[in-house]
């Protein structure tokens, strides 16, 4: 028992401290964000914590007690007090993440980005792209792609070849996740660092519980961050659905992020306590809760700007709102937040985009990764245009192939890109595996 409370008050405080019971010193990777500081000073939690301890060793029955406080405590924690001025990470509005964590290398990546924002004219997002499947995450890690996204859309269509429309799950997703992350990790390390994915996690598959089960799945799969959206289950596309996105109320929404932070809190708790135990490594603890909002065509852009300032007050450590409509719109809701909250932009490359009003302005903006640096958002996500590359090239090669059977040496084919077999051969690995065959055979 006593070394459980020693693990309560280490969890609970975010330090390492001497195991009660035999000295041993216990250092816990619990994400220090997750302390609820609030007006409390920290000698006030220390002086609550010691009675509790106190309390918990005269008496061995106030134990529940003091565990139910902790994990109150952790689940219910929103965005915790900055850093200090000594902090390498000034720049960012949360302590890091462990090391070893998945949102270690997503957390580095926007603070170091950040760090090189000194001008207007060298501003830029960090650009993501949306892949949907081991072989897309590795051609664009192999050019240097600095963060991945598992996008929903993309997976509906590659894995089961249907519409993005609540008809995939969180065992398709998963998996697809799981692939996806092995391939990175599994790739020719000398030629790329495997970027950090962020993986859709759509609604959260339904209610308190599918929240849990969704966050510690995508989370032990690898995920560094995961998205939560305030559609209706079973949910669209945002950007297919247009003006009939059917969206919950915004106190609905609030709770559906904060329950998806504790569950995130609660399995950091359980990946700490495993590794505090086993002293093994433990995948997954640390990931980031990306909270999203679909509703500007329901509910207009007012109440979009008012759930990303709520989603911001709960610790949300990405905010962003899809389909917004204009320049004014992605320059307002930047303003509103926080300079320091992480932010992203979330576009579909559509033809329609090219449509102009009388004025001359486009009716909805395809900003580049330089004009949404601009605006002040880290992230740029292009969810679905590595799907509309495929399926465009797909749809030449197909009417190509089934002519001659031979693709890009008609007049008509000089516009498809024909990867050479040697290529696709090293793309997926053939030599690094031959290289292994001949020091190993058997």
């Amino acid at each position: 028992m006593m070394r459980a409370l020693s693990l309560i008050i280490t969890s609970t405080l975010g330090f390492q401290s001497k195991n009660i019971s035999n000295g041993e010193i216990i250092k816990m990777n619990l994400h220090p964000k997750r302390l609820h500081v609030g007006n409390h000073s920290t000698a006030v939690l220390w002086a609550r914590l010691y009675i509790l301890m106190v309390l918990t060793i005269l008496k061995p029955s106030c134990f529940c007690f003091v565990t139910s406080f902790t994990t109150w405590h952790m689940m219910k924690s929103p965005r915790g007090h900055e850093l200090n001025s000594h902090s390498p990470f000034t720049n960012m509005p949360m302590r890091p993440p462990p090391a070893t964590s998945g949102a270690f290398p997503l957390f580095s990546l926007i603070s170091q980005h950040r760090s090189k924002q000194t001008s207007e004219s060298t501003k830029s997002a960090i650009p993501v792209a949306g892949v949907y499947d081991a072989l897309s995450a590795k051609i664009f890690a192999q050019h240097k792609a600095p963060a991945l996204f598992l996008s929903g859309f993309g997976v509906s269509a590659a894995l089961l070849g249907i519409p993005d429309a609540g008809m995939t799950n969180l065992v398709e997703m998963e998996m697809v996740a799981r692939q996806v992350c092995a391939a990175l990790r599994e790739g020719d390390l000398s030629e790329y660092k495997p970027p950090p994915l962020i993986v859709d996690g759509d609604t959260g598959y339904g209610g308190a519980a599918n929240m849990l089960r969704t966050i510690s799945a995508l989370a032990n799969a690898g995920a560094a961050a995961i998205t939560i959206e305030d559609q209706v289950f079973p949910k669209k596309c945002t950007i297919a659905a247009g003006d009939r996105v059917r969206i919950i109320e915004r106190e609905a929404a609030i709770q559906r992020v904060r329950a998806a932070i504790g569950a995130r809190n609660l399995f950091d708790a359980n990946c700490s306590l495993k590794k505090s135990e086993s002293e093994s490594s433990t995948t997954g603890s640390g990931v980031w809760i990306v909270a999203r909002s679909d509703c500007r065509l329901a509910f207009g852009f007012q109440e979009t700007v008012e759930r990303c300032l709520r989603f911001e007050d709960m610790g949300a450590d990405v905010v962003y709102a899809e389909n917004l409509q204009s320049f004014d719109e992605y320059q307002k809701l930047r303003s509103k937040l926080d300079p320091k909250t992480i932010t992203m932009v979330a576009q579909v490359q559509e033809e329609k985009d090219n449509i102009q009003n009388v004025d001359g302005k486009k009716k909805k903006p395809l900003l580049t990764i330089q004009e949404i640096g601009a605006l002040g958002f880290d992230l740029a996500l292009f969810g679905v245009t590595p799907l509309q590359c495929v399926v465009g090239s797909l749809r030449k090669a197909a009417s190509s192939f089934l002519d001659t059977g031979i693709v890009g040496q008609a007049a008509n084919d000089r516009d498809i890109t024909l990867a050479d077999f040697e290529l696709v051969k090293n793309v997926v690995g053939f030599g690094n595996l031959e290289i292994f065959e001949k020091e190993f055979p058997c």
